[in-house]
């Protein structure tokens, strides 16, 4: 079915450009392809196609996106999704069916069977949590892996964190479905582990490949001439009352700190995308109204709302309470510490890579006293942390780089 003189390599799993830590995985992913594979058409499927402004690579919808998340009548949604089926296991049957439906199901099918390359952009998406609507959800996230392999074309799983799951069944099943592709990669050692015992074959420890973005990073440099800039990033997780717990013990510890250091808050919303289920503003706002009503001096909330953004916002500030693990990602990338509010294990794995492992609180033993502390022990030396940091991320940019231009050049 290929009929493109040069190699075409499709994305097929990119989320919304809304959320900055996935776009940031993206950038990267498609910088190392163009860098390893000069003369390839790229092709990306995402869920939110028409927000991408223009690319030099094509952009067309997922078949989560086109089947769930484009639309909110229940009864086009199974229309559609029975659609996907039957179109699966006609194909399956080498019926040849795809000029007979819709114009969109048609492109992004197309575009599987054009490439010689699929590749899945790394990320967290392996996961789930209790909850039918949850295990629906995670079906959805696997049906282009299951898709992929109705085609002639190299599958490769760029770097990504695999798990929790709510049962047991969800992880089995995952794995099976990850088995038999070219290249699996996950971003940190607890995810190795896990796909390690189903015997996954042709399966790697990598990193985070939004680490690789932006190699030329600077160190950052404490001014010791202004207010210590301290940012945090805040998602809702877990009950009403946990959230409420992690709230409290962010307002309470910079409450603790600002009684012994020059301080001002910068609120910073990484993802901002209510349509699914990420409300950061919202919660950010409940935040800052706390602050304030404490007397501590709050900046401006800044939305990253763009990746060139996210990296400027990083760079102003001295040191990040971040509980999206890309919002500590980037600002790793800016030379700037993290304190990780760790929801996941793909937080603290990270960390570990970069040598911060120290500077994680799992979100079930977060309190005021352990964070307030980690932000003065930062703020005491703050030369030695950054220093450990940035050369631990110079050296993880060093071997990953050249292992993936290697790996997506075969």
């Amino acid at each position: 079915m290929k009929t493109t003189s040069s190699p075409t390599i499709l994305i097929p799993n990119a989320t919304s450009p809304r959320n900055i830590g996935d776009l940031a995985m993206l950038e990267s992913l498609i910088a190392l392809i163009k860098s390893s594979r000069k003369n390839a058409d790229i092709r990306v499927q995402s869920i939110d196609p028409s927000l991408f402004s223009y690319k030099d690579y094509k952009i067309s919808d997922t078949l989560y996106g086109w089947s769930v998340l484009s639309i909110s009548s229940s009864r086009i949604r199974v229309y559609r999704l029975l659609l996907v089926c039957f179109a699966y296991f006609a194909i399956r049957m080498n019926m040849n069916i795809v000029p007979f439906l819709p114009v969109t199901l048609r492109k992004i099918i197309k575009d599987y069977q054009l490439a010689d390359t699929i590749i899945f952009v790394g990320g967290g998406y392996l996961r789930s949590n209790k909850g039918l609507k949850q295990s629906l959800n995670l079906l959805m996230q696997l049906v282009p892996f299951i898709f992929s392999k109705l085609f002639d074309a190299k599958r490769i799983v760029a770097p990504i964190s695999f798990g929790p799951f709510a049962y047991k069944w969800q992880e089995r099943t995952s794995a099976k479905i990850l088995n038999n592709f070219d290249l699996v990669s996950v971003i940190e050692d607890i995810s190795f582990k896990i796909l390690e015992k189903y015997q996954i074959r042709n399966l790697i420890l990598s990193s985070d490949h939004a680490l690789l973005l932006n190699g030329n990073f600077h160190t950052k440099q404490l001014n010791t001439h202004k207010k210590f800039t301290l940012g945090f990033t805040i998602r809702n997780w877990g009950s009403s009352d946990e959230q409420q717990k992690i709230e409290d013990v962010i307002v309470n510890s910079i409450e603790t700190v600002s009684k012994s250091m020059a301080l001002q808050v910068q609120p910073i919303v990484q993802v901002d995308a209510p349509q699914y289920g990420d409300e950061d503003e919202k919660v950010t706002r409940r935040i800052v109204h706390d602050l304030i009503e404490r007397g501590i001096k709050v900046l401006p909330i800044i939305i990253n709302n763009s990746l060139s953004r996210a990296l400027k916002t990083y760079a102003s500030i001295d040191l990040l309470i971040g509980m999206r693990m890309h919002s500590n990602i980037l600002s790793a990338l800016q030379g700037v510490p993290f304190i990780g509010i760790a929801y996941e294990h793909k937080t603290r794995g990270i960390a570990r890579q970069l040598n911060h492992e120290k500077y994680v609180i799992d979100c079930q033993h977060v309190n005021h006293k352990i964070l307030s502390s980690l932000i003065l022990n930062v703020k005491n030396q703050y030369k030695e942390v950054v220093a450990l940091m940035t050369q631990a991320l110079t050296g993880i940019q060093d071997k990953e780089i050249k292992r993936w231009q290697l790996l997506l050049a075969r």
